[in-house]
């Protein structure tokens, strides 16, 4: 009985390890996708709307597994994902102040 339940545990453990991985793989399909609305400029609002929350749910997807200890082989992979989605949601502040800015000489 003892090995059975030993073996139920390793076998759970096994499988929780890998859907980590794979939601961090998810979320970088998505992050693809959200690259791709980002470098239109002229994108309507409804694209721009599904760009946000498109990025709000990635964000929310990635979050559990940076903290995760079942995130083994992608995890600086999901910290990566997590810096473009935020460097993409600031993104735009940026090109406001970079616009506004003088001309250099």
């Amino acid at each position: 009985m003892k090995k059975m339940l030993c073996a139920l545990a390793m076998l759970t453990v096994a499988s929780a390890v890998p859907a980590q991985d794979k939601i961090v793989r998810k979320a970088h399909e998505q992050m693809i996708e959200v690259q791709n609305l980002m470098a239109n400029k002229e994108r309507k609002p409804e694209e721009t709307a599904k760009m946000t929350k498109l990025l709000d749910e990635t964000i929310q997807l990635i979050e559990p597994t940076l903290t995760s200890p079942d995130t083994k082989k992608e995890l600086a992979n999901a910290w990566d994902i997590k810096s473009m989605l935020l460097q993409f949601r600031f993104s735009p502040l940026l090109d406001n102040v970079i616009n506004k800015q003088p001309k250099a000489l």
